[in-house]
């Protein structure tokens, strides 16, 4: 099986705080790590609602590969269920990209409405930790991605 061509869109730049990490592209954009959202999805006895599914737990892959769509691609929830292929493609710290690593994330919920919120204010995407960890070392602070809906 050969390795999926890498995506063609916008480049963006991602930003590491703490527990979340921003990107800002042309536009702005967000990539956040979800470690708080993923804790109470899978450790907890209550369901988290969201904006796209409300409390059905399976619209969470099995795989923590998911995003929060901000307002730049929301598309008024018609972005609910769109999968991104997301690209790691520099960063100011070396050695940050996994290589030519990509991610397929699928949208979940809506980064303006996140328990992060203040993190994900301005954001395009939110995206799980499981799923930055994928394209960057979690040590870097700031990385310029590309993505595209797949």
């Amino acid at each position: 099986m050969s390795a999926p061509p890498p995506p063609t869109a916008r480049p963006t730049s991602v930003r590491r705080t703490l527990t979340h990490s921003s990107l800002t592209p042309l536009f702005p954009v967000v990539l956040s790590s979800l470690r708080f959202l993923q804790k109470l999805c899978w450790s907890c006895s209550f369901v988290i609602a969201t904006a796209c599914y409300g409390s059905d737990e399976s619209q969470f892959p099995p795989n923590n590969l998911f995003a929060a769509a901000g307002d730049a691609i929301w598309d008024n929830g018609a972005s609910c269920g769109r999968r991104y292929l997301v690209r790691c493609l520099s960063s100011a710290t070396p050695g940050a990209c996994m290589d030519s690593s990509t991610v397929e994330v699928t949208v979940v919920d809506y980064a303006p409405s996140l328990v992060s919120a203040p993190s994900a204010v301005g954001a395009t995407m939110v995206l799980s930790e499981t799923a930055f960890g994928m394209i960057s070392q979690s040590s870097a602070n700031e990385i310029n991605i590309e993505f595209t809906q797949v």
